[in-house]
């Protein structure tokens, strides 16, 4: 979708491949097999310019809604990401805690305030499946 709204918008197979870092050759076959599959002819190619078909024109309205609320799905997620919260259970072995662990429990916190810590200190192995319901 986001090469075919590319070639329409700059009206070139080149310079839509060119602005997406890809061969020619391979937009040209994308945009074939698109039109293959979708049973229609999208583009009109002169060898001068490409220009959309009238089906090309309304699936090129539904691709830009459609990349839209794509992007708009990506970017709502971007902050749970950068910032996650919650309560992460840690069971770790004596050395690495003493060790590695809790030298930098602090800056750990500092750079995630909104995750709860619980962190255990053993030597026994942990089934996290079988409890995790007691958790």
């Amino acid at each position: 979708m986001t090469l075919f709204v590319r070639i329409v918008e700059c009206r070139s197979f080149t310079a839509a491949a060119a602005a997406l870092d890809i061969p020619r050759a391979t937009a040209t076959h994308a945009i074939n097999e698109l039109e293959a599959r979708l049973g229609t002819r999208l583009l009109e190619r002169t060898t001068r310019r490409v220009r959309p078909t009238a089906e090309g024109e309304a699936f090129h309205q539904r691709c830009i809604s459609v990349l839209s609320e794509l992007d708009a799905a990506e970017s709502a997620l971007k902050p749970v990401g950068e910032n996650p919260k919650g309560k992460l259970r840690l069971d770790l072995h004596g050395t690495h805690a003493t060790r590695v662990v809790l030298p930098r429990i602090d800056e750990f916190q500092a750079r995630y305030p909104d995750i709860e810590l619980a962190i255990s200190s053993g030597d026994r192995l942990v089934d996290l499946v079988a409890e995790a319901s007691t958790a």
